[in-house]
């Protein structure tokens, strides 16, 4: 079962000799329509854009832009899922928000128009 998340934290504590916490919880931040690979790693603080792909096994230690596949250790943008004026449309639609008889109508809209 696929369940959304919304944040997270790691819950790891290091302390100084004044049993002081010193790594202070950074949300990691994951939206809509994000894939993640198996045994991928999402360091604290980290944002992954709406429609990102993350690579399996790949360490992600810096923001993750919207539609943007991710690879590597550490990882870094392998190329986008969509040109630039489809991910601005994207990301202006928000179409994960949207009922499902608007998308219908939207991807109709759009065959035509493209």
């Amino acid at each position: 079962m696929l369940v959304p998340i919304k944040e997270c934290f790691d819950t790891h504590r290091i302390y100084n000799e004044k049993k002081e916490i010193i790594n202070q919880e950074k949300p990691i931040i994951i939206v809509n329509n994000v894939w993640i690979g198996a045994i991928a790693i999402i360091m604290d603080g980290v944002s992954v854009g709406d429609g990102a792909i993350i690579a399996a096994n790949s360490v992600v230690t810096k923001d993750v832009p919207p539609y943007a596949i991710f690879a590597g250790i550490p990882a870094k943008i392998i190329k986008y899922r969509l040109d630039e004026k489809m991910r601005e449309k994207l990301l202006k639609l928000e179409w994960w928000e949207k009922d499902i008889n608007e998308i219908v109508a939207y991807i109709n809209k759009y065959i035509k128009e493209y």
